[in-house]
């Protein structure tokens, strides 16, 4: 994903807003079923600082 797609996911994952990053994820391409999934569980399990974490790693 484009790198202003990682600054608007990061932002949203410190701001804790599940909204915006339910958006963020729905332009993924369908193709890339695994990350929607795996962004999708981490959201549903209110467990938005590994969302954080994992961009901070990049």
């Amino acid at each position: 994903m484009p790198q202003e797609w990682l600054n608007q996911l990061y932002q949203a994952s410190i701001d804790l807003d599940e909204q915006l990053i339910l958006n963020l994820i729905k332009q993924i391409p369908n193709i890339e079923t695994d990350l929607i999934e795996g962004l999708t569980k981490i959201v549903n399990s209110f467990a938005l600082d590994r969302i954080t974490n994992l961009i901070e790693e990049l």
